[in-house]
Protein backbone atom coordinates (compact mmCIF):
# COMPACT_ATOMS: atom_id res chain seq x y z
CA UNK A 1 0.00 0.00 0.00
CA UNK A 2 3.15 2.49 1.24
CA UNK A 3 4.43 1.54 -2.56
CA UNK A 4 1.27 2.47 -3.99
CA UNK A 5 0.93 5.41 -2.25
CA UNK A 6 4.27 6.85 -3.26
CA UNK A 7 4.01 5.99 -7.22
CA UNK A 8 1.05 8.06 -7.04
CA UNK A 9 2.52 10.72 -4.89
CA UNK A 10 5.58 10.93 -7.03
CA UNK A 11 3.43 10.67 -10.41
CA UNK A 12 1.10 13.29 -9.51
CA UNK A 13 4.25 15.30 -8.82
CA UNK A 14 5.81 14.77 -12.49
CA UNK A 15 1.81 15.12 -14.13
CA UNK A 16 1.56 18.48 -12.25
CA UNK A 17 5.30 20.02 -13.52
CA UNK A 18 4.92 18.52 -16.62
CA UNK A 19 0.96 20.01 -16.97
CA UNK A 20 2.73 24.09 -15.58
CA UNK A 21 5.38 23.60 -18.19
CA UNK A 22 2.92 22.80 -21.09
CA UNK A 23 1.03 26.02 -19.35
CA UNK A 24 3.64 28.08 -20.22
CA UNK A 25 5.08 27.12 -23.49
CA UNK A 26 1.65 27.48 -25.35
CA UNK A 27 1.50 31.01 -23.84
CA UNK A 28 4.57 31.65 -26.73
CA UNK A 29 3.75 28.43 -28.96
CA UNK A 30 5.21 30.02 -31.89
CA UNK A 31 8.61 30.24 -30.47
CA UNK A 32 8.82 27.63 -28.43
CA UNK A 33 6.82 24.86 -30.39
CA UNK A 34 9.56 22.50 -29.98
CA UNK A 35 9.30 22.76 -26.39
CA UNK A 36 5.91 22.15 -26.08
CA UNK A 37 5.42 19.06 -28.74
CA UNK A 38 8.58 17.32 -26.74
CA UNK A 39 7.23 18.04 -23.16
CA UNK A 40 3.48 16.62 -24.78
CA UNK A 41 5.16 13.48 -25.73
CA UNK A 42 6.91 13.31 -22.23
CA UNK A 43 3.57 13.73 -20.54
CA UNK A 44 2.33 10.20 -22.52
CA UNK A 45 4.01 7.90 -19.94
CA UNK A 46 3.14 8.95 -16.81
CA UNK A 47 -0.78 10.08 -18.06
CA UNK A 48 -0.61 6.38 -19.06
CA UNK A 49 0.18 4.78 -16.02
CA UNK A 50 -2.61 7.16 -14.48
CA UNK A 51 -5.06 5.49 -16.26
CA UNK A 52 -3.67 2.21 -16.09
CA UNK A 53 -3.26 2.48 -12.03
CA UNK A 54 -7.02 3.14 -11.67
CA UNK A 55 -9.91 1.05 -11.50
CA UNK A 56 -13.40 0.79 -10.94
CA UNK A 57 -15.31 -1.22 -8.12
CA UNK A 58 -17.81 -3.17 -9.98
CA UNK A 59 -21.00 -2.64 -7.53
CA UNK A 60 -23.66 -0.24 -8.41
CA UNK A 61 -23.51 2.37 -5.41
CA UNK A 62 -27.38 3.01 -6.15
CA UNK A 63 -28.64 -0.88 -5.96
CA UNK A 64 -25.30 -2.55 -4.60
CA UNK A 65 -25.58 -4.93 -8.14
CA UNK A 66 -22.35 -6.11 -9.88
CA UNK A 67 -22.18 -3.74 -12.94
CA UNK A 68 -20.78 -4.70 -16.23
CA UNK A 69 -18.76 -2.99 -19.49
CA UNK A 70 -21.14 -2.62 -22.18
CA UNK A 71 -19.16 -2.37 -25.40
CA UNK A 72 -21.20 -1.62 -27.91
CA UNK A 73 -22.55 1.72 -25.27
CA UNK A 74 -18.46 2.24 -24.10
CA UNK A 75 -20.31 2.83 -20.64
CA UNK A 76 -20.66 0.37 -17.56
CA UNK A 77 -24.00 -0.68 -16.47
CA UNK A 78 -26.05 -1.72 -13.72
CA UNK A 79 -28.52 -4.37 -15.15
CA UNK A 80 -30.74 -3.76 -11.81
CA UNK A 81 -32.32 -0.30 -12.47
CA UNK A 82 -30.08 0.55 -15.54
CA UNK A 83 -27.86 3.05 -14.06
CA UNK A 84 -24.51 3.69 -16.57
CA UNK A 85 -21.32 5.11 -15.28
CA UNK A 86 -18.71 6.32 -17.70
CA UNK A 87 -16.06 3.99 -18.28
CA UNK A 88 -13.19 6.45 -18.00
CA UNK A 89 -14.02 8.68 -15.17
CA UNK A 90 -16.98 6.47 -13.52
CA UNK A 91 -19.23 9.52 -13.18
CA UNK A 92 -22.93 8.72 -13.46
CA UNK A 93 -24.12 9.35 -16.54
CA UNK A 94 -27.86 8.02 -16.30
CA UNK A 95 -29.61 7.47 -13.29
CA UNK A 96 -30.79 6.54 -10.88
CA UNK A 97 -27.18 6.05 -9.08
CA UNK A 98 -26.68 9.89 -8.14
CA UNK A 99 -23.07 8.29 -7.03
CA UNK A 100 -20.19 7.42 -9.05
CA UNK A 101 -18.26 4.21 -8.87
CA UNK A 102 -15.75 3.68 -6.31
CA UNK A 103 -11.80 4.01 -7.44
CA UNK A 104 -9.72 1.27 -6.93
CA UNK A 105 -5.95 1.76 -7.13
CA UNK A 106 -4.47 -1.40 -9.13
CA UNK A 107 -0.36 -2.20 -8.38
CA UNK A 108 1.67 -4.31 -9.95
CA UNK A 109 3.39 -6.59 -7.85
CA UNK A 110 7.24 -8.33 -7.45
CA UNK A 111 6.16 -11.12 -9.25
CA UNK A 112 4.27 -9.45 -12.52
CA UNK A 113 0.40 -10.13 -11.26
CA UNK A 114 -1.98 -6.87 -10.93
CA UNK A 115 -3.47 -6.27 -6.85
CA UNK A 116 -6.47 -4.07 -6.07
CA UNK A 117 -4.59 -1.56 -3.00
Amino acid sequence: MAANARLTASNAVVLLVLLMAEGVTILRVRELLTPHVFIGMVLIPPVLLKVASTGWRAVCPHAGCTVGYDPGQKVIVCPCHGSQFNAGTGAVEVGPATAGLKKLGIAEGPNGQLYVT
